[in-house]
């Protein structure tokens, strides 16, 4: 936060007037917000990236070649690929339960959704989280020791929303970071 902090006007005058104690919680949360998005506007060298991304297909080899263009991490390029894009795309973040124990140890841990970054055309046509976990065959192949992130893995996925009737299919591209399996949605 420090960073944005000095360079965003507003802040500088609220760490003067409060210190990090005397702030709310909520006031605290808002300013750490401001600071990261105007640290991700400085990576992604602000629109530049989105007229990037948008002109890109979405998948994780663009996710690839746009987090060495822009030296950033592939998380990070993936959470900003679909939250700029202009096309109905989801990014599903899950990770490894850690609630659930395993006796055998050659079986494939359940990977649970920690989060989900839609952009405003999946959101407003779609929805904009989900629950549920990464299919095990799924799992079990883009974690793979020293599997590259851009060996995806790509299967249908039927899913019921609730403000759609029946059941939506949308393309599910699946990879792993190591720590995280993310799922790349659009619809078929």
């Amino acid at each position: 936060m420090r960073s944005g902090t000095i360079v965003l006007p507003n802040h500088e005058h609220s760490l003067y007037v409060c210190d990090d104690a005397g702030l709310s919680f909520g006031a605290r949360l808002s300013l750490e917000q401001e600071a990261n998005e105007f640290a991700a506007d400085l990576l992604f060298l602000g629109d530049r990236f989105s007229l990037d991304a948008n002109s890109r297909p979405i998948s994780s080899a663009a996710i690839k070649e746009l987090a060495t263009a822009y030296a950033a991490s592939f998380e990070a390029t993936a959470r900003r690929l679909v939250g700029k894009n202009f096309r109905p795309c989801m990014l599903v973040a899950f990770k490894k339960n850690p609630n659930k124990a395993r006796v055998n140890l050659e079986e494939v841990p359940e990977w649970t959704v920690r989060y989900c970054i839609t952009s405003p055309a999946f959101r407003t046509k779609y929805f904009e989280r989900l629950t549920g976990s990464v299919p095990t065959d799924v799992a079990a192949e883009v974690t793979e020791p020293r599997r590259y992130i851009a060996d995806s893995c790509v299967r249908e996925i039927a899913i019921r929303s609730a403000n759609q009737a029946g059941v939506v299919r949308f393309r599910g591209e699946f990879f792993s970071n190591s720590w995280n399996v993310f799922g790349l949605l659009t619809p078929e």
